[in-house]
């Protein structure tokens, strides 16, 4: 089966590797699409695998990365996104990791072959959503995280993979979307990717 991996929509320049991570990483044989507008999650998925695809929404960090180091990427606006399900109808990758895709993507898309996961920036079931980080900062929550779900059809509702559970006591905002960015997420993700081969559902 193909794989795809949804992951929320906010965006940060920056990545350092957490160091209670996996330091070995089970490398996938399988090629991968990544859809979306983080860079750290980018770079979590190329340590598993190459990345054969890539769809962004233009002028995201991954967007203007691909443009400085000249990787080929497909940009999308957001009058594009009939063009961008294509694009997933049609790619061919066993494993689509999405951070940041700003579309929720058809039930046909879903069910078109692949399995798709979604990482989301908060400790669900609760904040779903794409503003998950500043209703939860709003709210004045002590502890915030990562969760890796597989993706149904409800946004944010699929089976948990894995969750990494952080304490933002007394941060500010920004440095929590520094630390769930920069180092909760990548370590969900690395911890979500090495689950799915082992459980022999990435190859």
């Amino acid at each position: 089966s193909k794989i795809s991996i949804w992951i929320s929509p906010d965006a940060r320049n920056h990545f350092t590797m957490p160091e209670n991570g996996p330091t070995v990483f089970p490398r996938l044989e399988s090629e991968a699409c990544f859809i979306g507008t983080r860079i750290e999650a980018l770079q979590s998925l190329r340590r598993f695998a190459r990345v054969a695809s890539i769809l962004t929404p233009r002028d995201s960090w991954v967007h203007r990365a691909a443009e400085e180091q000249g990787w080929e990427a497909n940009v999308v606006d957001e009058e594009d996104r009939e063009t961008a399900f294509d694009f997933l109808r049609g790619q061919n990758s066993q494993l689509v990791l999405s951070a940041g895709f700003p579309f929720i993507i058809p039930q046909d898309v879903l069910e078109g072959g692949a399995l798709f996961v979604n990482s989301h920036p908060s400790l669900l079931p609760a904040y779903k959503g794409r503003n998950a980080i500043k209703e939860a900062f709003k709210d004045g929550q002590n502890y915030t995280g990562v969760t890796v779900h597989h993706m149904v059809a409800a946004v944010d509702a699929g089976e948990t993979i894995v969750q990494e559970r952080a304490c933002v006591e007394g941060m500010g905002l920004d440095d929590i979307y520094q630390l769930l960015f920069g180092d909760v997420e990548p370590r969900t993700i690395s911890l979500a990717l090495t689950k799915l081969k082992e459980n022999g559902q990435l190859h």
